[in-house]
């Protein structure tokens, strides 16, 4: 049996990726409505559409039918105008879980984040929602206030950090004709993470840059280092001495988050303080080893 054969509809059938308004073919909407998939959001809208419609047509009379019309108009406006809006809330929650941390610090965007998803996740009633969903669009530039400027404080924070590399590979490297090529895969290198930084709308993500970006720059200078040494003279080996074991030396790792604490230094003795904690710290660690390594 081929693959294909087990499918009810042919696979190589025109499946259109947006349907729109226009394309009114009963082709295209006898398709469409054979194939129609009802997510557990689009439920609640209609839910929430043959709630109303029923009670519509439970008072509806030729005398009252006038008095109904406003109710029609409603979920007719609500299926025209605020699916759209309901669903662009539930994704800019989804969008935003790994943020949350981030958001914390702009309190009127995260309390309009608590309440939009008061309103798509947690409530259950659909008239509720139905009845808070105008709320959605304020709520919704609050949060996206509150998050854009997170994200320019990210990005500018970032962009120092790429600057600071960018100049430590060329100062490294001071113009030498055999670090060229490694400077020129670095400038790439950085011109990407640029990019990146620029495209990045997630906090979570960007802080994930970081590490990748310093962990690059500790690597290319010290392949910068290593090309800018002469090269060794070769030694002769000495058939007739047995050559003696090297002793493996015991190199710890050290962390520069600990070494290196994030502080702000406003004198000259805030400075010669934190220099001295740093050599303090490095001296103790040095004991009972060979050595360290700086990660």
């Amino acid at each position: 049996m081929i693959i294909r054969d087990m499918f009810a509809d042919d696979i190589n059938r025109k499946i259109n990726g947006v349907i729109k308004v226009d394309q009114a073919a009963d082709d295209v909407i006898e398709q469409e409505l054979n194939e129609y998939v009802i997510t557990k959001e689009l439920k609640k809208h209609f839910i929430t559409f043959f709630n109303y419609y029923s009670d519509a047509l439970d008072e509806l009379t030729a005398d009252n039918l006038f008095d109904n019309k406003e109710k029609m108009q409603r979920v007719e406006g609500f299926f025209k105008n605020q699916v759209q809006v309901f669903d662009a809330a539930v994704k800019m929650e989804d969008d935003l879980r790994n943020d949350l941390h981030y958001l914390s610090k702009e309190t009127e965007a995260n309390d309009a984040l608590n309440q939009i998803r008061l309103i798509t996740v947690v409530e259950n009633d659909p008239k509720n929602i139905y009845r808070r969903i105008p709320e959605l669009n304020g709520l919704m530039e609050k949060v996206r206030e509150g998050h854009g400027r997170l994200l320019d404080s990210k990005r500018a924070e970032l962009l120092e950090i790429v600057r600071q590399c960018m100049a430590e590979v060329h100062t490294l490297s001071d113009g030498n004709v055999d670090c060229a090529e490694l400077v020129r895969k670095a400038d790439a290198y950085f011109d990407q993470q640029k990019k990146k930084i620029s495209e990045l709308q997630s906090l979570a993500l960007l802080d994930g840059l970081v590490p990748q970006i310093w962990s690059y720059k500790d690597d290319i200078c010290d392949r910068i280092e290593t090309a800018k040494q002469p090269p060794k003279p070769v030694e002769k080996k000495q058939t007739d001495t047995p050559a003696k074991p090297v002793p493996k030396k015991v190199i710890k790792n050290v962390y520069r988050q600990m070494a290196f604490p994030a502080k702000t230094l406003e004198s000259q003795e805030d400075i010669d303080a934190y220099v001295e904690r740093m050599r303090s710290y490095l001296t103790a660690m040095m004991k009972d080893c060979d050595g360290i390594t700086l990660k």
